[in-house]
């Protein structure tokens, strides 16, 4: 009788084991996608995530103390890694850590802290420099050994003490470079990531896939992984030419079936390889908001060069110009784009974005614009140009003795902005062709780039650590307000940049998939994209 109670009880753990073990094989779900540059995991570390094809994958793995509530539809201040924080009054932000299992067990206190410095090391941001400022003295740490006497911490918390109340440290928190990196996972010699399995987000590195591509597996005690992929095969993407055009190799590979998903990229213009991607699968396109803005900013030689009047003149000219061409492609367009027009804008982030214009400043520019203005100098305004636009811009652009276009490399360009040509000035740009993708959600650290790269200018000389500390010591609504007014007068008091047009970015995914993210997202995080049978 024992015994047969011995096989009932056996017979009934061997059905359990394999009814759970078909369980978890049946919930196995592998996301295919394809990111530039995807080609080795080592050059994926958030202290260099600068390009936003880097940050998709830097996110899957490394989670902030703070994030975006990126698939709502208003996209606001969330905990990450941090619980629960609060202001103390001696100026200390208390920060409660998750209490939740990972590869490397449990995130705690001093990963934070280690994080903290290893980016006051590596890196020379502005971010950078101005935390470690705040929290150890000094802009630049020479070890992550050293002693910063505003971090504290224990197993399950950080506090952070600063100067003074800075309300605005828990949005600038959010900053990609600040992610949480565990101490186990980095090489103490030279402080880089040695082992990718061992992260903090939603996913950790698993090695390389059948075919050679970066695979993923899920850290399924994740927040972020409600009912997303457990696996993830990465394909690293690159241009090729096709017809004389440069196109991405991910878009003949969704065409052949071999990819789920193509992440969110900028297009301002009617694709026709995309729309064969589109065509050539059931599939879906999401399309986000209008946050990305392509226009102009002054060099260091336009802005100097030229007095605050004419390069308004110069602006208007250009707007004018620009305008006008794209309204008569789109009256000759004989049917409507794939994704739309470009739209016309008169200011450099998205409309309700955190830091636009306030309507009555809208109407003010516009009225101006509608005006117009003629532009006479002796020169020639030279124009770099990146070499995707530059036949577009040459048939806006009257060359009257006016302006001189010229291409540009597009990574070279943040340097020519800054460089100080002195006897060779008529070699060098006066204007450059720039885009920049702002979102909507604030973002001290978007702040603080735009000084950084010239788009906006500093009154009265004012330092970076200057501008971002008086901007993080404010309310909200002040910060709004400030970053607004500093947007205002970049376009008319003391103009540096010069806005021309706005375009979305644009994802394709496979009808079996869904994509759970806000229209007002800048990025595609791998955990948002769900397969439907999963449950939506």
């Amino acid at each position: 009788m024992v015994g047969r109670k011995v096989s009932y009880i056996f017979c009934f753990l061997i059905a359990w084991l394999a009814s759970h073990a078909y369980s978890e094989k049946s919930n196995e779900v592998t996301l295919r996608t394809a990111i530039f540059r995807a080609h080795d995991i080592t050059r994926f570390d958030p202290i260099n995530s600068g390009k936003m094809s880097d940050r998709i994958i830097t996110s899957a793995l490394y989670s902030n103390l703070f994030e975006s509530n990126m698939d709502r539809q208003n996209i606001s201040l969330a905990g990450g890694i941090a619980e629960s924080y609060q202001w103390q009054k001696n100026n200390t932000l208390e920060i409660q850590i998750r209490d939740l299992p990972w590869v490397v067990g449990r995130v705690s206190g001093g990963d934070v802290a280690f994080s903290f410095k290893r980016v006051f090391v590596k890196s020379d941001s502005t971010i950078s420099k101005t935390l470690a400022r705040y929290l150890c003295g000094k802009e630049r740490l020479q070890s992550v050994d050293e002693k910063c006497d505003g971090i504290n911490y224990s197993q399950r918390s950080i506090s952070l003490t600063f100067p003074r109340k800075l309300p605005g440290i828990p949005a600038l928190l959010r900053n990609s470079q600040l992610a949480i990196v565990p101490r186990i996972s980095v090489d103490p010699k030279n402080l880089n990531i040695q082992d990718y399995s061992k992260t903090t987000g939603p996913y950790r590195h698993a090695g390389k896939s059948s075919s050679g591509h970066i695979l993923l597996k899920a850290n399924s005690g994740h927040w972020n992984r409600d009912k997303s992929a457990s696996t993830i095969v990465i394909m690293a993407d690159d241009y090729i030419s096709i017809d004389g055009k440069n196109t991405p190799k991910s878009y003949l590979e969704f065409v052949k079936g071999n990819l789920d998903f193509l992440p969110l990229s900028n297009i301002w213009y009617d694709n026709s390889f995309f729309a064969k991607a589109i065509e050539s699968q059931p599939s879906e396109v999401f399309t986000t908001n209008e946050m990305s803005v392509a226009g102009m900013v002054f060099t260091k030689k336009g802005f100097n060069q030229m007095s605050p009047k004419v390069r308004r003149k110069v602006s208007l000219d250009i707007q004018n110009q620009i305008q006008r061409k794209l309204k008569e492609r789109r009256k000759k367009s004989k049917k409507r784009k794939l994704f739309g027009y470009a739209r016309i804008v008169n200011q450099f982030v998205a409309k309700g974005a955190f830091g636009s214009l306030s309507n009555r400043q809208i109407d003010f520019l516009e009225q101006e614009v509608a005006n117009g203005t003629s532009v006479s100098r002796n020169r020639k305004t030279i124009v770099g140009v990146n070499p995707s636009i530059i036949s577009f811009l040459k048939k806006a652009i009257k060359h009257n003795g006016t302006y001189d276009l010229r291409e540009v490399d597009k990574d070279k360009r943040y340097h020519l902005i800054d460089v100080d040509p002195g006897k060779d000035a008529l070699e060098h740009p006066d204007l450059i062709e720039l885009g920049v993708t702002a979102g909507y959600a604030e973002s001290p650290s978007t702040f603080a780039h735009f000084f950084d790269i010239g788009l906006f200018k500093a009154a009265d000389n004012k330092s970076s650590f200057d501008i971002l500390d008086n901007y993080l010591s404010l309310s909200k609504r002040e910060r709004m307000e400030l970053f607004r007014q500093i947007h205002f007068d970049s376009l008319f008091t003391n103009p540096s940049i010069i806005p021309l047009w706005s375009y979305p970015s644009v994802a394709i995914y496979r009808d079996d998939w869904a994509l759970d993210i806000s229209k007002n997202s800048t990025i595609s995080p791998l955990w948002l994209v769900k397969k439907k049978e999963m449950g939506k």
